[in-house]
């Protein structure tokens, strides 16, 4: 069963690797639109703001998609190797990776009015959650996985 977790883990690594490149190269396009229009109707009022805000959005998303990928990337290797020999800090990183970063996200995008992006994140979140709680007791064993979720 473990192999299972393992290959959803590495899967939804390479999720958020192909959602951080989508924003590299598409972070304004219509396939962003969901998200933008709203954000941008927060900020300027309009779903089509300026040219040079739209310049500014993407270079601002060719940033957050580079890093995106890069921390991609990371989960990837390490769900690759140290979480598929169940090595229990990898399953911790994985799990304060995460915490931090939709903890964060979540309290700026609140802040800003922009609920639309934690809604965007809520799928991912949920699936990278259950392969992280499927291994529990693959990764620290019976009475080890209480004291993991505790």
């Amino acid at each position: 069963m473990f192999k299972i977790w393992h290959r959803m883990m590495m899967l939804m690594a390479d999720v958020v690797i192909l959602y951080g490149l989508a924003m590299l190269f598409f972070g304004t396009s219509g396939l962003f639109a969901p998200i933008n229009d709203p954000i941008n109707a927060t900020f300027f009022g309009t779903a089509q703001p300026p040219a040079e805000m739209l310049a500014y959005q993407d270079f601002i998303y060719g940033l957050i998609g580079a890093m995106t990928v890069g921390w991609g990337l990371l989960l990837f290797f390490v769900a690759w190797k140290p979480f598929g020999n169940r090595e229990a800090w990898a399953w911790w990183a994985i799990v304060i990776s995460v915490d931090v970063w939709f903890v964060i996200d979540t309290w700026v995008a609140l802040s800003f009015d922009a609920p639309v992006l934690v809604i965007a994140n809520l799928p991912l979140v949920a699936l990278i959650a259950v392969p992280l709680i499927g291994s529990i007791r693959h990764v620290f064993g019976g009475s080890a996985a209480r004291a993991a979720t505790a």
